[in-house]
């Protein structure tokens, strides 16, 4: 009881944190914590286990996007108040009892009689009763003008929506059939050759398998931070759809040429360590941020924690060549050297 009394007190906390997270992606989860939420027993285990549900839920898709996770919120106690027994003094004796006769026979006498009250309720009743139908009036009127109103106001939406989605997608689609070969290059460099190869002409769709594929290798921990911040850059690079995406993909081919030479440095890193290369990037990359963080390399340490520097949006196409520039710049690093330039 002593360990359980503590987490019953930082129920509303638990609630909180649970709350925050997109329980619409898994609806069956989302029932089975409610359900754990009402078990005094089952609080620790679901408080441990917030980190691992964020990382499952981040790799599904929205299942229902109508479902609204409430968490199961405990009824407050209710102070339940106990009523007084009043006390009944019988008169002792007959003199008393004769005494509080008179005394209840003067109070009846002295009470006034309420003839004037009734008449001012009534005359209030009857103000109330007036004002009443007065107002329903008004409401009357007022819901009519209303509705036609709402009535004239929906008629001519109704014919825009259409036209608009059409149009959109017909850009995007074509946008997206100029820049895949783009996009599929960099997935296969970073040695997803199978999520590349199931990408086939999908239209709209295959920009977003793109950004599935990539996403589940953001923050992974002990790597080189560079990698993360690399692979942030170019989910802020997908096309939408505009003219802009012509630089987006200048960018990308910026990045992408320069994996070559990096990877060439990983080798000879991970060579260093006795240990050799996969020819997989990512599974090298994760395989020297292991190596590095057991036996760190001369000159300055390389920074293996995940990226959390402030990027810009994916509409600032300025503030991300300047990135894309610093990014290079410190990813192009000679095999021989021992120094690693941190990308800032």
């Amino acid at each position: 009881m002593g360990a359980i009394r503590p987490l019953i007190s930082n129920h509303e906390s638990l609630r909180r944190r649970l709350s925050a997270l997109p329980w619409n992606r898994d609806v069956n989860l989302a029932i089975q914590v409610q359900e754990q939420l009402q078990d005094p027993l089952k609080l620790s285990q679901l408080s441990d286990n917030i980190p691992s549900f964020m990382k499952h839920l981040s790799k599904k898709d929205v299942e229902d996007s109508e479902f609204i996770f409430v968490a199961w919120k405990p009824e407050p106690i209710r102070k339940t108040l106990l009523p007084i027994p009043e006390t009944i003094q019988h008169p002792k004796d007959t003199l008393e009892d004769a005494h509080e006769a008179m005394l209840d026979a003067m109070d009846e006498q002295n009470k006034p009689e309420p003839v004037e009250i009734k008449r001012e309720k009534e005359s209030i009743g009857v103000e109330k009763e007036s004002t009443a139908k007065h107002k329903e009036s008004e409401l009357e009127i007022n819901t009519n003008v209303n509705i036609e109103s709402t009535l004239e106001s929906r008629e001519p939406k109704t014919e825009i929506k259409p036209v608009d989605k059409v149009v959109n997608k017909s850009s995007i689609t074509s946008i997206e059939n100029e820049s895949l070969e783009t996009y599929l290059g960099f997935l296969v460099a970073l040695g997803l050759d199978e999520d590349a190869s199931n990408i086939t002409v999908q239209g709209s769709n295959s920009i977003d398998y793109i950004r599935k594929s990539i996403a589940p290798h953001v923050g992974i921990e002990p790597r080189d931070m560079r990698i993360d911040r690399m692979l942030r850059i170019v989910l802020r690079l997908m096309p939408k759809g505009e003219p802009k995406d012509k630089r987006r993909i200048t960018m990308l081919d910026q990045i992408t040429s320069v994996l070559p030479k990096y990877k060439k440095w990983m080798k000879a890193r991970l060579e260093a360590r006795h240990s050799s290369a996969k020819g997989n990037f990512l599974e090298d990359a994760k395989r020297l941020g292991i190596a590095l963080n057991r036996i760190p390399g001369p000159g300055f340490p390389v920074p293996l924690t995940n990226d959390d520097k402030s990027l810009p949006n994916s509409a600032d196409l300025d503030g991300l060549s300047d990135e894309v520039n610093i990014l290079v710049n410190s990813m192009s690093i000679p095999s021989a050297s021992g120094i690693v330039v941190e990308a800032v």
